[in-house]
C-alpha cells in the first residue's frame, strides 16, 4: 500500500483545516445574526408592552373617574340608567360647574391619552408580521389569537372613537363590550402573556425556547 506524499499529507491537512474555521466561522455568524434577530424582536415585544401598560393605566384611572361621576349623577337623576357611556351623557346638561369640569378630564383622557396610545398600537400590530402569525408552541399560537384580537378591537375602537367623540361634547368615554355591545372586548391578559413571551426569549440559540421551538434556519412568518 502506498503511502500519501508528505507534501500532499500536509496539503490535505491544511485543507481540513481551512474547512473547519469556514464552517466555525459560518457558526459563529449565524448564531451571531440569530441573537441580533431575536433581540430586535424582542424589544419590539417590550415597546407593544410599554403602550399596552401605559393605556390600561390610563384607562384604570378614566374608569374610576367615570364611575364615581355616573354615581353622582345617578343619585340626582334615578331615573337615567344604563352603561356609564349613556349616564355620562344623558346627563352631562345638568352638571354644574364641577362635574362640567370632570366630564372635561374623563373626556380628554379619551382624546389625548387612550386614542394616541390606542393608534401606536393599532400602528405596531400593522407592522407587525412575527408575533401574529404564531409559532409551533402553545404560547406562541395564544399569543397570536390575542393579538389578532386585540387589532379587531382596537379597529373597532377607532372607528367608534371618530363617529362618537370628535363632534359630540356630551360623550367622553369609549366603551366596546359595555351594555351597548359596539364592539368585541379587549383580550384581557394578553400584557401578563406578553411579558411571560419576552422573558422567554431571553437566551442562547442552544437553548429552545417555548415561543421559537427548535432553532431553525428561516422565521417564522407569521381602550377598551
Amino acid at each position: 500500500m502506498q503511502q500519501i506524499p508528505g507534501w500532499l499529507s500536509t496539503a490535505l491537512i491544511g485543507a481540513v483545516i481551512a474547512a473547519l474555521g469556514y464552517v466555525s466561522k459560518l457558526a459563529i455568524e449565524s448564531a451571531l445574526q440569530w441573537r441580533a434577530a431575536r433581540t430586535a424582536r424582542r424589544a419590539q415585544l417590550v415597546h407593544l408592552l410599554s403602550l399596552l401598560l401605559a393605556t390600561r393605566k390610563a384607562f384604570i384611572i378614566q374608569n374610576a373617574l367615570a364611575r364615581r361621576l355616573c354615581d353622582e349623577i345617578t343619585r340626582a337623576h334615578p331615573e337615567l340608567d344604563g352603561s356609564y357611556d349613556n349616564v355620562l351623557a344623558h346627563g352631562y346638561p345638568s352638571l354644574d360647574d364641577r362635574q362640567k369640569l370632570e366630564h372635561g378630564v374623563i373626556r380628554n383622557y379619551t382624546s389625548n391619552c387612550l386614542y394616541p396610545l390606542n393608534l401606536q398600537i393599532i400602528d405596531w400590530l400593522s407592522k407587525d408580521d412575527y408575533f401574529k402569525g404564531g409559532g409551533r408552541q402553545q404560547q406562541a399560537k395564544e399569543l397570536s389569537v390575542r393579538l389578532q384580537t386585540l387589532f379587531a378591537h382596537l379597529v373597532l375602537w377607532r372607528a367608534k372613537y371618530e363617529f362618537w367623540i370628535p363632534s359630540r361634547p356630551e360623550r367622553a368615554i369609549v366603551y366596546m363590550a359595555d351594555e351597548d355591545a359596539h364592539g368585541i372586548s379587549f383580550p384581557t391578559g394578553i400584557e401578563d402573556l406578553i411579558s411571560r413571551v419576552a422573558d422567554d426569549m431571553i437566551g442562547s440559540p442552544g437553548e429552545a425556547a417555548s415561543w421559537e421551538g427548535p432553532v431553525r434556519s428561516s422565521t417564522a412568518s407569521a381602550g377598551e
